[in-house]
């Protein structure tokens, strides 16, 4: 692995207080490289102050009951280590303000995005499926006492963000951590998990049938978009776009699948782009957004006529991909 992996381990191994922070509206991978390391270290360095800066709300919403509200804290002082996975833009990390108070900083990500703050040391690998992959390896590094509890928290950040391996493929390494990880983790534990990931409510049944009944197949790119008169018909204050981008994948004749979210409260449109290998990300960075190759994301400002610019932008990349 990367030799900036050992240098961040090192890092937080010299601190006496760390602080592990996540992006804004987190994810599992977010989740997993954030909660799992600060539980982790805890578990192993019972003498070390950890704080994990965790977004309550967002608890109340998914992550089951693998990750406990009461481990959240809300602020830190400046002799923590910060530390922050899967996103390097200051602007989205969750309580960036606390974030900043911090006299040493370390980032480590796998999407395709600079880093935008100073930090002692910064680790991007945009070659990889997840950062959770990242995370377990400073946490081998650390040697860390990965209990089954631990093993399945790092382990569901890589089977999300990989999409089961799917957005992976020809790299062996998330494989080879999941195998790692699977190896300690409790049977029934991990059973639990799979259901709950899988279960769909007959609310999700609706807003998947939204979707299939509302999108668009063109030129090789299947959309749908979704606003406050879809949200208001289908009794929601909004729908989780990440969550529900991949009900329009593997459709016959649709290399890229799209998904426009009005976002009320925020006043923006929030877009979901993925690919079965066209290169998406270079038309997210078109538009102010980043992300992977076939994994990327935008967000702007309600404009309307902003869709069809990207539309006619996505149909472009996936006749290059089919030719």
């Amino acid at each position: 692995m990367d030799s900036k992996c050992k240098k961040i381990a090192d890092i937080i191994m010299s601190a006496k207080k760390v602080a592990f922070f996540h992006h804004k509206n987190p994810d599992w991978d977010a989740m997993s490289s954030s909660y799992s390391l600060a539980e982790g270290i805890k578990h192993t360095y019972p003498e070390k102050e950890v704080k994990w800066i965790g977004d309550k709300d967002s608890l109340k919403r998914s992550y089951y009951n693998l990750i406990n509200e009461e481990n959240a804290s809300d602020q830190i002082d400046k002799d923590f280590l910060a530390v922050v996975g899967d996103v390097s833009s200051l602007e989205r990390i969750f309580l960036s303000d606390e974030f900043k108070k911090a006299k040493h900083k370390v980032c480590f990500d796998h999407h395709l995005n600079e880093i935008d703050f100073e930090a002692d040391e910064f680790w991007i690998d945009s070659t990889l499926g997840a950062s959770s992959i990242q995370a377990f390896e400073i946490a081998k590094e650390l040697k860390i006492d990965f209990t089954p509890r631990i093993a399945l928290l790092f382990l569901a950040g890589i089977i999300t963000d990989t999409g089961h391996l799917m957005y992976s493929l020809n790299d062996p390494r998330p494989a080879q951590a999941m195998a790692e990880l699977l190896a300690m983790c409790d049977k029934e534990e991990l059973r639990q998990f799979y259901r709950d990931i899988k279960t769909k409510t007959k609310k999700d049944i609706e807003i998947e049938a939204h979707i299939l009944a509302n999108m668009k197949i063109e030129d090789g790119i299947a959309y749908v978009i979704m606003n406050a008169q879809d949200y208001k018909k289908l009794d929601i204050e909004e729908v989780s776009a990440k969550q529900f981008v991949n009900r329009m994948a593997n459709i016959e004749g649709a290399e890229i699948w799209a998904m426009f979210q009005e976002e009320v409260e925020d006043k923006q449109i929030k877009v979901s782009i993925r690919s079965l290998g066209a290169n998406v990300n270079e038309v997210a960075k078109k538009y102010g957004g980043g992300g992977h190759k076939q994994a990327s994301g935008i967000k702007f400002d309600i404009d309307w006529e902003m869709p069809k610019k990207i539309i006619s932008d996505l149909k472009i990349a996936a006749a290059e991909y089919i030719k």
